[in-house]
């Protein structure tokens, strides 16, 4: 009974949102009706994953267009090779509970770019590009990392192992980028 008045409870209240700026109104965050597979803190992590996630990808593209480095070539494929699954299986959960993809509000995440970071990377060329890359990407990366907290509650494998698989994947590609940043 205690379990069933929970889920009902999640599925009416909104939900209190961490990480998210300050001020906002979470009025909109309701869970939906069929949530009950995923928490609300596991709904908030892929809503805010997903656009960190695809502007990774979006300097993965500049970097395709931008640079001969091999390095950096290699690392941003790994990032392309692991985060374009990762936004589509991210996707799929919140497809499957009939979450908004899009999250209703303004969230602030950590290591994101601001739009200013990201022109100055699409207008930089050669060693200034390959610089403002490696450092933007690490940011961007320690930044994911921290908003794996939202999983710490988790009981589900498949998004603990997710979330695993991100610290140990992005730990090791901020290691190897840090080593890289060194040359420039």
């Amino acid at each position: 009974m205690k379990r069933l008045l929970a889920a009902a409870i999640l599925t009416f209240v909104p939900i209190t949102l961490a990480g998210c700026s300050s001020g906002v109104d979470h009025s909109s965050h309701s869970m939906p009706s069929n949530s009950s597979s995923f928490s609300a803190d596991e709904i908030m992590f892929a809503q805010m994953m997903i656009p960190h996630h695809q502007q990774a990808l979006d300097m993965v593209a500049i970097a395709e267009t931008k640079t001969t480095d091999n390095d950096i070539l290699h690392v941003s494929g790994h990032i392309k090779d692991a985060q374009a699954p990762e936004v589509a299986t991210m996707k799929s959960w919140l497809t499957e509970v009939g979450a908004s993809i899009e999250p209703h509000h303004s969230m602030e995440m950590d290591g994101m770019l601001t739009d200013a970071e990201m022109a100055e990377l699409e207008n930089a060329t050669g060693e200034e590009f390959e610089r403002l890359f490696l450092s933007g990407m690490i940011k961007h990366h320690q930044g994911a990392l921290d908003m794996l907290y939202l999983l710490d509650d988790s009981t589900k494998t498949e998004v603990t192992s997710f979330g695993d698989m991100i610290r140990k994947v992005q730990s090791e590609e901020i290691a190897e980028m840090q080593t890289m940043l060194k040359k420039y």
